[in-house]
């Protein structure tokens, strides 16, 4: 796998390696790079990302591309039904067509139509969907989104914009597809979440060598300001953090560089930590969830 350097889309060069990581979720690749975070805004970035060549590699191991949920685990199920389900309650009266970009196998927007069957609904993505797509939704590659005659007033993001390359390129691109009083919803991981903060290098939310980029709420606030675009904080859905967290535990006990007992007395205190922060003073730490989630609307 081939990398070339990465920074932070803020523009600062002024930033800090917090540590080093590699590919603790899929293990595609052996390589180890630092994890820095920028004191301009907050995000968080390897210093180096997979070439476009080496992509392939970098996903080989990634989320079963599945339309329906027959063989899909549980936590996918789980995960999916929530996405449709928070999103739906997020859309502006009378959406009526719905894009959703990055829309992988499409199973997102099954559940919005599992809610609302009269909507329109489309999607995008680099890839054409597993065979059966057809019968759901209309689908766009990403680089043609820019040619078509459509215009929507929903269009989502779930968990896309820490993968691409320019994320103020492509909110803009959406921008000139989207009808004046329509919005996008967008949920991203959060740079200073409980789980980043608790595990480091082991969290499930740095997922080196796919994610570009962890915004911070500064950052997806500024990104979205400067292409004209309020944004709006939602309080994301705590099961999500719950989740994520099994996924860190399992990313640090399977690390047999350390001693067992060092990781079994972190996988305790840190679940005491979670115990604590979100269950007992869940209303005082909702900035730490695991998920930036907003909706963003043209400034008036």
């Amino acid at each position: 796998m081939n990398f070339y350097q990465n920074s932070c889309i803020c523009g600062s060069t002024n930033s800090t390696t917090i540590y080093k990581t590699s590919d603790h979720n899929f293990k595609t690749t052996n390589y180890i790079s630092d994890i820095k975070k920028c004191n301009n805004c907050g995000s968080i970035f390897p210093d180096v990302f997979p070439d476009t060549k080496s992509l392939d590699t970098a996903y080989s191991k990634y989320y079963t591309r599945e339309l329906t949920s027959g063989s899909m685990s549980i936590k996918r199920k789980i995960l999916r039904f929530l996405q449709g389900e928070f999103s739906y309650r997020s859309l502006i009266p009378g959406s009526k067509k719905i894009l959703d970009y990055g829309c992988g196998s499409g199973d997102f927007l099954l559940e919005i139509l599992k809610i609302r069957p009269e909507y329109n609904v489309f999607g995008s993505d680099i890839s054409t969907p597993p065979e059966g797509y057809e019968d759901y939704f209309k689908f766009y590659e990403n680089e043609n989104l820019k040619n078509i005659n459509e215009k929507f007033d929903y269009i989502t993001l779930s968990h896309v914009i820490e993968h691409v390359e320019d994320p103020e390129d492509t909110f803009t691109s959406l921008i000139e597809i989207l009808e004046d009083n329509g919005s996008i919803w967008i949920a991203t991981p959060n740079s200073n979440s409980f789980l980043i903060n608790e595990f480091g290098e082991y969290a499930r939310d740095i997922d080196f060598p796919r994610h570009r980029l962890i915004f911070s709420h500064k950052n997806m606030k500024d990104a979205l300001d400067r292409c004209g675009y309020d944004c709006k904080f939602l309080v994301p859905p705590l099961i999500n953090t719950f989740m994520c967290f099994f996924h860190c535990l399992r990313n640090l006990i399977n690390d047999k560089s350390l001693p067992l007992h060092y990781r079994l007395r972190r996988s305790v205190f840190s679940t005491l930590k979670l115990i604590n922060k979100h269950l007992i003073f869940y209303k005082k730490n909702l900035d730490t969830r695991s998920e930036i989630i907003c909706i963003a609307s043209k400034k008036i």
